[in-house]
């Protein structure tokens, strides 16, 4: 079992209360805590690259629209790649 425990807390305003006693627990598997670490590892590296976290008001709607098509047509392109290498080791 992973090492990193999920403490969900209600939210209230759309904010997360940190004093209110939690709603439950989740232990997470390796797998969730090596997402949660890369997801971390990126929020450190893209704040001190860009200066500035998501949680920013300069971009528009159209911006972050087109910011994940982007992102899409990447992770298409690399499933694309390891489709095609996979086929030819058949």
């Amino acid at each position: 079992m992973g090492g990193v425990q999920l403490i969900l807390y209600e939210s209230i305003n759309f904010g997360i209360q940190p004093l209110l006693p939690p709603i439950y627990t989740i232990n997470m598997s390796i797998y969730e805590d090596q997402v949660i670490q890369k997801i971390t590892d990126r929020a450190v590296f893209g704040k001190k690259k860009y200066g500035v976290t998501l949680e920013r008001e300069d971009l528009t709607t159209l911006d972050w629209l087109e910011h994940a098509q982007e992102e899409a047509m990447d992770l298409a392109l690399y499933l694309e790649i390891l489709i095609t290498k996979e086929k030819a080791n058949e």
